[in-house]
């Protein structure tokens, strides 16, 4: 029986709110993967953004603060979808968000992953209201390639052109016998590296949402944080240095509220070692 991965990073999916997502991981919370050599429940978070230049800076600039260094060291795969460009200002569009997101990855230092650097698949999928803008296969490969690694998938799954015929039901491949496609992002999706950093084996018996659990603990020193930023804030109304104290206070709380909401809809088991290892980590930055 393969081993199973306990603790896998997550896939992000990210695209303009018009892109669907490959068939196979649509209305999906977790994608899982069965293989000779492992398996895993691979939990897959969901964003929008439009591909315009200030939403593509005001995201860039919030995913490289310091506080987002725990969230995008936690994904093992960025998968950036959208619909094959009509012209050549959407294609820029595109390179923009590839290359702004190598930078944040890189922004959050690349030695902090333990197995392997994140995967990185740009999605090209059917523009359905006018033919696209004519692009082959080795463009496409050649852009993504400089935008910081990324690679391309077609997700048309076009038969014909760069593609030979094959019967139905078998998969796509190119020209040298390689996958392409969805089975080529099903493929990279499998020979990837999930494994996530380990959490202290104590935190299984923790419980969120109990009365002594971490759930418990975020809500008590969300309490605690509240009382205390008053507190702070009546101490120095009138001492140079009281609102650097406060905007922190508010910052660990906005924290442990974030803890509380991300953990809800996590299986029981994940939510458990999700909540203590983030309810730990705000404890020391206290």
């Amino acid at each position: 029986m393969a081993p199973l991965i306990s603790n896998p990073r997550r896939l992000l999916i990210i695209g303009p709110p018009d892109t669907p997502h490959p068939h196979f991981l649509k209305g999906l919370s977790y994608h899982e993967i069965q293989t000779p050599y492992y398996s895993a429940s691979i939990p897959i978070w969901s964003d929008t953004l439009p591909l315009a230049a200030p939403a593509i800076r005001k995201f860039q600039d919030e995913w490289s603060s310091s506080e987002a260094a725990e969230v995008v060291q936690a994904i093992g795969a960025w998968m950036v979808c959208f619909k094959k460009p009509r012209e050549r200002t959407d294609v820029e569009a595109i390179q923009s968000l590839l290359t702004a997101i190598n930078s944040i990855i890189e922004r959050h230092d690349q030695s902090s992953y333990t197995t392997s650097e994140p995967l990185l698949l740009a999605v090209g999928m059917q523009q359905s209201i006018v033919p696209s803008l004519e692009m082959n296969s080795d463009e496409w490969d050649n852009l993504c390639r400089e935008c910081g690694g990324w690679e391309w998938i077609d997700g048309e799954l076009a038969v014909g052109g760069d593609y030979q015929e094959q019967d139905e039901g078998q998969e796509q491949r190119n020209e040298f016998g390689e996958r392409v496609g969805i089975s080529r992002l099903k493929e990279a999706l499998e020979a990837h590296e999930w494994e996530g950093n380990d959490i202290d084996s104590g935190s299984d018996d923790l419980n969120f949402g109990s009365e002594d659990g971490p759930g418990a603990e975020a809500s008590q020193m969300e309490e605690e944080m509240a009382g205390l930023k008053v507190a702070v804030q009546e101490e120095h109304e009138s001492e140079e240095g009281g609102d650097d104290e406060v905007e922190q206070l508010e910052t660990m709380m906005l924290k442990v509220q974030a803890i509380k909401e991300m953990g809800a809809d996590m299986p029981e088991a994940e939510r458990k070692r999700f909540a203590a290892a983030a309810v730990k980590d705000v404890m020391k930055r206290m």
